[in-house]
């Protein structure tokens, strides 16, 4: 692509698409009615590279015309003849949605499988799938040694506490360079928090951690704060709607306090807590004990 300006004008000139890209939306989007109208069309279902795409919501595409980023969250793709080979050529896909998608899981698992060897993939969306445990014992496979991978997202996707045991394979994993971890709307609990606060103690990549809406109890908060005490690159942790309760907004406060009078380095920046029932007073503690008015999200709901 090139850019030309004239005086406040910016025409920008794509790439023709390869071959690659042109088939693989050809293929996606006859399938999905929705993708018929909002998938960018090739003129006249023309497969020649001649044809021209801007980037929409749902595909953008690198200067060389190759498909970088692909948004089908809440598509209906169970139809596809052959998921994996549409999916498998796109050696530079950097970013997939496959969010409330139709496809089943071991599908969903050969799709990651095929594309892990190309070493391109990001970010990754499987949000609202129905994986379940099983599923996530299944996709640990296929993520604990998929080097590329830095966001992952798993929000509502019924994982209990096995499923947490899965997902510290991955994080525990040398391959690992995962960043962020979105687990919104699951069912860890204490014991798949547990599970994961014991892995997030020698974890030196995970960046930021989203366990909102996830029946965590003080149990589970008295186990992260302790992970907290020694880990040094976990920046951002959100808790919101869970009940941490005043036990466990105190078990974070004295972590904390102990860390500030020790003169212990520390990485946690932001910890979001509201809608966790803690009570006033613990609220406050914890909020001081952070040494920040804004650090934490809402503390004062009681």
């Amino acid at each position: 692509a090139f850019f030309r300006t004239t005086n406040t004008t910016i025409i920008i000139t794509m790439a023709p698409l390869t071959t690659t890209s042109l088939t693989t939306l050809r293929s996606i989007r006859q399938y999905d009615p929705y993708l018929q109208q909002n998938l960018p069309p090739t003129p006249n279902n023309d497969t020649s590279t001649t044809s021209y795409q801007s980037n929409t919501e749902h595909v953008q595409f690198d200067t060389s015309g190759n498909i970088t980023y692909l948004n089908l969250g809440g598509r209906r793709l169970r139809k596809l003849p052959s998921p994996i080979s549409t999916f498998h050529p796109l050696e530079h896909l950097t970013t997939l949605n496959l969010g409330n998608s139709d496809l089943p899981p071991q599908i969903q698992m050969d799709i990651l499988s095929s594309l892990k060897q190309h070493g391109t993939l990001r970010d990754l969306h499987l949000s609202g799938n129905g994986l379940r445990d099983a599923g996530i014992t299944n996709l640990s496979a296929v993520l604990e040694d998929f080097e590329s991978l830095e966001k992952l997202d798993l929000r509502y996707n019924d994982i209990g506490p096995a499923g947490a045991t899965s997902l510290g394979t991955i994080l525990n994993s040398s391959k690992n360079k995962l960043r962020i971890l979105h687990v919104e709307g699951n069912e860890l609990g204490d014991e798949g928090v547990t599970s994961l606060a014991t892995v997030l103690c020698t974890n030196q990549t995970l960046m930021e951690l989203y366990l909102g809406s996830n029946s965590i109890g003080p149990n589970g908060a008295t186990s992260l704060s302790k992970c907290i005490e020694v880990n040094r690159t976990l920046s951002k942790l959100h808790l919101e709607g869970n009940c941490i309760g005043p036990n466990g907004a105190i078990a974070f406060a004295e972590v904390l306090e102990r860390l500030k009078v020790e003169g212990g380095m520390r990485g946690l920046e932001k910890l979001y807590v509201d809608n966790n029932e803690m009570g006033k007073d613990a609220a406050k503690r914890l909020a001081k004990a952070l040494n920040s008015d804004t650090a934490i999200e809402a503390v004062m709901e009681g």
